[in-house]
Formats: C-alpha cells, structure tokens, sequence
C-alpha cells in the first residue's frame, strides 16, 4: 500500500508540472495570443551548436518562427561564438536575451550576426562598441531599462534597423548617444503612457514615429 501511495504521488507531481522531464531544455511561457499558452525551449550561456540548432528546431514548431531564448549569466562570448557557427544558414532569427544578464565590464560582442533580425537586449548597463557591428539583417531592438550608456559604435552597419523599444521611462537616463550609421523610424515606449517632446530626438535620432504605451511588433 505504502508503494502504490507513493508511485500515485510521485506521477500527480509530474503530471501537474510544466516541465517536461524528457526534455534537455528549461521551459519557457510564453504567450500566443488567446488563451493558448505554449512553452519555448531556453539554453543558457553555455549552450553548444548542437543545442542551439535543437532549440531553434523546437521553438519553430511551437511559433513558426526562429527563435532563440537566452537565460542566465552571460560572462563570454562562448554563446556568441556557437550562435553564429549553428545559425549561419538561417535568417529572421529572434534572440531574446531579456532573462540573461551581462556584466557591465564585458567585452565580447555579437558582430555580424547576419542571421539576426530581432534582439531583446539583456540587462545590463552598457552597449559596447561594435556589438551589433556589420548586423546587417538587425530591424527591431529591445533596449533595457537598465541601460544607461550605448557606444556610438554599437550599431555600425545596421542598415535595417527600423524599430527601437526602450524599456525606460525617462529620455535623460541614456546620454550623449547617437546610433551613427543607422536610420530607425519608430520609437516604442511601453511603459511611458504620455507624450514628453523630450523623447523626439531620444538617441540622437529624429523619430518619424514615437509610440507611447506600446511595445514594438515582433
């Protein structure tokens, strides 16, 4: 009897658990409009190809999209490195860094990553220079809250950067910065809900369109 309670115990708990035990990844919520809520394959910093290449594989099948979900602390370029050996064929790809954090003294960077279109940034206080550099398919950024510098240099050659999201509330926080070289249009502010004309050259950028109270589309 003791052996049956037991054996019932242990299959209500990983039954009711979101994780899957098979799987060699965390699980991601994430939300896909409606009520239907899927999870998305996450890798940390120390990632291989191979687990890259089988996460974006995943990932694909649940969104229809390319996406890689990066967690954890980031402290070399090893997740970099692999990222551009597995995804060298790939393009449209959506790394999302906004659960992983940097140091503020890194120096390793993402530079042509050619793959990428979208990245959600992850937090930390700086944007080195070149880290975006020769990103010639980059067209959305996320910026985060904690940002309060970003290198001149940081997006040179990111000729399709359109969409910029700043996850701040305040234009003065992030200063003497433009993003030299490129040309974005639209502005996000989520978590902004009025108009402030200091947010009209935000960057060093004259924005065609500030969206106030509204994340950018992904």
């Amino acid at each position: 009897m003791k052996k049956v309670l037991i054996l019932f115990i242990f299959i209500l708990t990983m039954t009711s658990c979101k994780y899957k035990i098979t799987s060699p990844y965390s699980e991601y919520d994430i939300s896909l409009g409606g009520n239907e809520n899927k999870t998305l394959s996450v890798i940390d910093a120390n990632a291989s190809a191979d687990e890259i290449i089988n996460s974006l594989e995943n990932n694909k099948k649940i969104t229809g999209k390319n996406i890689i979900v990066v967690v954890g602390h980031i402290s070399s370029s090893a997740i970099f490195d692999n990222m551009k050996i597995a995804l060298k064929n790939e393009s449209n790809v959506e790394l999302d860094l906004s659960n992983a954090i940097l140091d503020n003294d890194y120096t390793f960077t993402s530079a042509d990553a050619l793959f990428l279109k979208t990245v959600l940034f992850a937090s930390t206080q700086k944007i080195i220079a070149d880290f975006f550099k020769g990103c010639t398919s980059l067209a959305n950024v996320q910026l985060p809250y904690s940002l309060i510098s970003v290198n001149n240099a940081s997006f040179d050659g990111c000729s399709s950067l359109k969409n910029v999201e700043y996850l701040g509330t305040s234009p003065n926080v992030i200063t003497g910065t433009t993003l030299s070289g490129t040309k974005p249009t639209d502005l996000y502010l989520p978590n902004v809900s009025s108009q402030n004309d200091a947010w009209k050259n935000f960057l060093g950028i004259a924005w065609v369109n500030i969206h106030y109270g509204v994340s950018m589309p992904k």
